[in-house]
């Protein structure tokens, strides 16, 4: 009958229409809550340093000078935060959403690791120094494309003015040490130990 072919054809058109409505819905509230996402910004003041816990349970050491910023919870399926100055992170594991750190110089990732990021704003030498787990060292402009990747006791070495980088191979506790409130230096430069502490008390030597 006319009636049940309509019933069909009304049945076939509902199916569509409903997972459509169904995807509209979900994707105005996943814009919803990118929109109304928060950030938390936090800043450790010249001499000192703070530690934090984020909300994928990472845990952050900022140095002294250095400010962070980072949503108020993890969304899709990457964990980024933004990075100007110099922090140690403890990566909570997790394969299937990588962890970005973003600063102005490059991007570093890593999935479940532990790790130093030296990037202040204008600095000429930034570094990554690894000291468990791996990372992959990104260029800022080019997620995809790699730099390099850091097995532990490496530290990646910048030289903005050259456009050059290096790796280096050695214990690389000394440029995180900092965050036991200690300031070690090994076979440096007496310029390299001036600018540390320099950056540390936020005074010219």
């Amino acid at each position: 009958s006319i009636g049940h072919f309509l019933q069909k054809i009304a049945a076939i058109l509902f199916i569509p229409l409903l997972l459509g409505t169904l995807w509209l819905t979900l994707s105005k509230n996943y814009r919803s809550d990118s929109e109304n996402q928060k950030f938390i910004e936090v800043a450790a003041a010249f001499g000192t340093f703070s530690s934090l816990e984020l909300p994928d349970g990472s845990k952050v050491w900022l140095n002294s000078g250095s400010k962070i910023k980072y949503p108020e919870r993890f969304t899709n399926d990457n964990r980024t935060v933004q990075l100007v100055g110099e922090a140690y992170f403890e990566v909570k594991s997790d394969e299937s959403s990588p962890f970005f750190v973003n600063t102005p110089s490059f991007t570093v990732k890593a999935t479940g690791t532990r790790f130093n990021v030296m990037a202040f704003d204008n600095c000429q030498q930034p570094s990554v120094a690894l000291a468990e787990g791996k990372v992959t060292v990104l260029d800022k402009n080019a997620k995809s494309q790699g730099i390099t990747y850091l097995q532990p006791d490496q530290l990646l070495k910048f030289d903005i003015s050259k456009g050059s980088t290096e790796v280096i191979n050695e214990d690389v506790y000394k440029h995180f040490a900092w965050k036991d409130g200690k300031l070690v230096f090994r076979n440096d430069l007496l310029s390299e130990v001036a600018k540390r502490i320099s950056i540390q008390y936020n005074v010219d030597i």
